[in-house]
C-alpha cells in the first residue's frame, strides 16, 4: 500500500497553514486602502480554493481506493464538510451575519433543484 502523504498532497497543506500563519501574524487592517484590501481578499480566496481542491484530490483518491458506493459517499461528505466549514466561518465570524446560514442553505438547495431540472429536461429532450 502506498503512502497517503505525497509531495503533491503536501502543497495545499503547507499553503493553507502558511496562509493561516500569515493572517495571524500580519492581520489585515480594515482602515487600510482599497487596493490593499483587494489584495488581501484575492490572497485569502486563492488559499481557500487551493486548499479545497487539495481536499477534493484526497477525497478522490480515497474514492478510487474504496470503490463505487463508498467513494461517492466520501466525495459527497468532503464537499458538504467544506461547505459547512465555510458557512460556519462566516456565521461565527465578526460582524452582523444573522441570515448567512439560511441564505447559503437556500442557495445550495436552489442550485441542486436547478441542476436536477436541467438534467431531467435534457433527458426529456433527447427522447
Amino acid at each position: 500500500m502506498t503512502s497517503a502523504i505525497t509531495a503533491r498532497s503536501l502543497g495545499p497543506l503547507v499553503l493553507g497553514w502558511s496562509g493561516v500563519a500569515a493572517l495571524a501574524i500580519i492581520a489585515p487592517n480594515p482602515s487600510q486602502s482599497l487596493a490593499a484590501s483587494v489584495a488581501w481578499l484575492i490572497a485569502i480566496v486563492a488559499v481557500i480554493v487551493v486548499c479545497a481542491f487539495g481536499v477534493l484530490g484526497h477525497a478522490e483518491e480515497l474514492a478510487r481506493r474504496l470503490g463505487d458506493p463508498y467513494g461517492t459517499l466520501v466525495l459527497t461528505l468532503s464537499i458538504v464538510t467544506i461547505e459547512v466549514a465555510l458557512i460556519g466561518a462566516v456565521l461565527f465570524g465578526p460582524g452582523d451575519n444573522e441570515t448567512v446560514a439560511r441564505d447559503a442553505t437556500m442557495a445550495a438547495a436552489v442550485l441542486g433543484q436547478v441542476l436536477w431540472c436541467g438534467v431531467t429536461f435534457r433527458g426529456w429532450v433527447r427522447r
